[in-house]
């Protein structure tokens, strides 16, 4: 039977910490990937086939070694993304390299037959959009402010009289700088 924790991660993020340190505590097995560290790092090679319509084969890090098939769960937190890997690439190879692992590599460990996903990266991406997120919370019958989402200036003004005063909100933060820092608006 599956056992296996797979906890896919970025290197240094403490509440994965916790996690995986409550897992050894219970002896449950646990690995840390980041899919980032694709290549060297971290090697993988999975099988599929007709008789055989799970992925079956290896998953190596620098400390663990994981058997695709002893997955039980898999902890998805904010993985580093793939491009950080290929970043001494010119563009045009980063982006297809980047594209390639996360199709590849993603592809499987998004995919994992029998294992239960706490943060499935489908579920992320499909409530990774505001908008939708505002309309599932009205359709569930949660309060929620008057919203208006629009580039037109006369609008906003108009929304603005009518409401008072108003917030604004960012759909995703601001992208970092060129130093790494991140700012707020």
């Amino acid at each position: 039977m599956a056992s296996t924790v797979l906890v896919v991660t970025a290197l240094e993020d403490v509440t994965a910490d916790r996690v995986i340190a409550a897992l050894n505590e219970r002896e449950v097995p646990v690995a840390r990937v980041d899919p980032a560290d694709i290549g060297p790092a971290l090697v993988f090679g999975a099988r599929i086939g007709a008789r055989a319509p799970a992925w079956t084969g290896r998953l190596v890090t620098g400390s663990r070694e994981v058997e695709l098939g002893e997955v039980a769960a898999v902890y998805h937190r904010r993985p580093t993304p793939y491009a950080t890997r290929f970043e001494y690439l010119p563009t045009q190879q980063r982006d297809f390299a980047a594209a390639e692992a996360r199709h590849g590599l993603g592809g499987i460990l998004n995919h994992l037959h029998g294992a239960r996903y706490v943060n499935h990266p489908g579920a992320v991406t499909a409530a990774d959009f505001k908008p939708a997120q505002l309309q599932q919370a009205a359709q569930l019958g949660l309060a929620i402010p008057p919203t208006l989402v629009t580039n037109d200036a006369e609008q906003a003004r108009k929304f603005a009289a009518e409401h008072g005063p108003v917030i604004y909100k960012t759909f995703r933060g601001l992208p970092r700088d060129e130093d790494g820092h991140t700012g707020a608006i």
